[in-house]
Parts: C-alpha cells; sequence; structure tokens
C-alpha cells in the first residue's frame, strides 16, 4: 500500500533519529518508538502525505509521551500535512521544538507543484510568495493563506 506508514530509526550524533513516511493512521505503531527515544531526538516528517482522526489521536499520545521520557525532541522537515494538523489542533507538537517546514508551491503556468524547505529558527520567518518554476519559464506562488501557514509558531501549545 502507497500511503503505508514506516518509519526508518537510526542514531546520530548521540540521537535517535525517527525519519517518517506514508500515512499516520491507526496503523502507525507509534508507541513502540517511546522505547527507542535517546535524550535527543530528531523526527523528519518530510514524507508523511496524510494522517487521520485516530492518527492524530495516536500522534499526540506518541508525542506526550516522547516528549517526557526525552530531555530534547525536534520535528524537522515538517510536511504540509503536519504544518496543517499543528495548526489546527492546539497540543499536536507536544513540548517539541519545529526546527523546519516544507512550503508548498504552485506553477500557475505548468501546474507543477512542489515543496521548498524553510528553516524556522527565527521569530518570525518570512515565507517566499513566489519562486521560480524549474519546469518551466513561469513563477511558483505560495500555495497556502501565507498569513496562516506558520500560525503555529506564535500559538501556545
Amino acid at each position: 500500500m502507497q500511503n503505508e506508514w514506516t518509519c526508518k530509526v537510526e542514531d546520530k550524533d548521540g540521537a535517535a533519529h525517527f525519519v517518517f513516511s506514508g500515512a499516520i493512521t491507526e496503523g502507525a505503531d507509534l508507541r513502540s518508538l517511546v522505547g527507542r527515544a535517546k535524550e535527543r531526538v530528531v523526527i523528519d516528517l518530510l514524507d508523511v502525505q496524510r494522517i487521520n482522526s485516530i492518527g492524530v489521536r495516536e500522534w499526540i499520545e506518541f508525542i506526550g509521551r516522547l516528549c517526557a521520557a526525552a530531555r530534547d525532541v525536534s520535528l524537522e522537515h515538517c510536511s504540509v500535512a503536519m504544518v496543517h494538523q499543528f495548526n489546527m489542533i492546539t497540543g499536536m507538537r507536544g513540548a517539541a521544538e519545529v526546527r523546519s517546514v516544507m512550503l508548498p508551491y504552485l506553477c500557475n503556468s505548468c501546474g507543477r507543484e512542489e515543496t521548498t524547505l524553510l528553516k524556522v529558527d527565527q521569530p518570525k520567518p518570512a515565507i517566499p510568495p513566489t519562486r521560480k518554476c524549474p519546469g518551466c519559464p513561469g513563477t511558483m506562488e505560495f500555495d497556502d493563506l501565507p498569513e496562516a501557514y506558520l500560525g503555529f509558531l506564535s500559538a501556545r501549545r
């Protein structure tokens, strides 16, 4: 199944790295990862395509337990699907620090869709409204509401 959740676990620089992909649903075995936590945990969410309501419940329980077990939990390459959930659901991040998110762009000329990385290590990171399309001479535009997309960064957890 293409959307099946997977997690690759790696040890890098003394931290446990969890690389998620697919859909976070009732089939995602998040609970087993808490036991693999170290003092520092990095969760890469680049390839998370979607999360359903049961997945949200499982994620909130997981991130709460993980943040209690580890000294430092960070979220990197947060997919558009995860950013939308961070904006809608209080407590979705737990005590984890979001370090980077993926920004969605769309080219109105050729229809190409792409995401680009934005590090959020400053108080008010700026979202570039446009970028050059790599597929045609056109310009890609940010494909969300720029004033709301990073709203979760200023909201209380």
